[in-house]
């Protein structure tokens, strides 16, 4: 997945596969097997799919599967083709990681700023296996926006813009800040 470049209409199928390289590059580079991400907005940033309850399992080598619940199948199956997908049941603290993986990682990645029973569970799963903080590296990926996110902004901008000239002529001297919020919202 994290290699894909597969194309649709002139598009890579997913957006965010380069971020995803990038990643496996990193972690790679810092001679980490692997990273388990469960930041909500660090798995949106690497896949582009935003889930409540999903764990990210990226390979140095290249495998990348996200793992999540029923709920979000559709969605990930039309903003992240061709990622894989595994059952977030099999990552629970009473079944650790190793069984859902089934991989011998000696030194593994992860945000620090994870649960503490989660990273409770990531030593259970892989004794003796070095922990590294990832976070920095996710958060350096984050801040290079992807065509599609620079157009997001954009458009974002743009309405803000435009609702807040429109407000502008709502206001009146000595309005309070309610009133003026009201006038907004109208």
């Amino acid at each position: 997945m994290a290699k894909n470049n597969d194309r649709k209409n002139g598009k890579p199928s997913n957006p965010f596969a380069g971020r995803l390289a990038e990643f496996c590059e990193t972690l790679a580079e810092k001679k980490l097997d692997a990273a388990v991400i469960e930041n909500r907005a660090s798995i949106f940033a690497l896949t582009g799919v935003e889930c409540d309850s999903a764990s990210l399992v990226v390979e140095a080598s290249g495998g990348v599967k996200l793992h999540t619940d029923f709920r979000y199948t559709v969605e990930i199956a039309r903003k992240a083709p061709g990622l894989a997908l595994g059952d977030i049941n099999a990552l629970s603290v009473a079944k650790p990681f190793a069984p859902a993986v089934k991989k011998a990682w000696r030194s593994i990645g992860c945000e620090f700023s994870l649960s503490h029973s989660r990273f409770l569970s990531l030593r259970k799963a892989f004794p003796g296996a070095k922990l590294s903080d990832v976070a920095a590296d996710v958060a350096a990926l984050r801040a290079v926006k992807t065509p599609e996110e620079i157009e997001a902004l954009r458009r974002s901008t743009a309405l803000n813009d435009a609702i807040w000239a429109e407000a502008q002529t709502l206001f009146k001297p000595g309005m309070s800040e309610i009133d003026m919020a009201r006038a907004i919202k109208s």
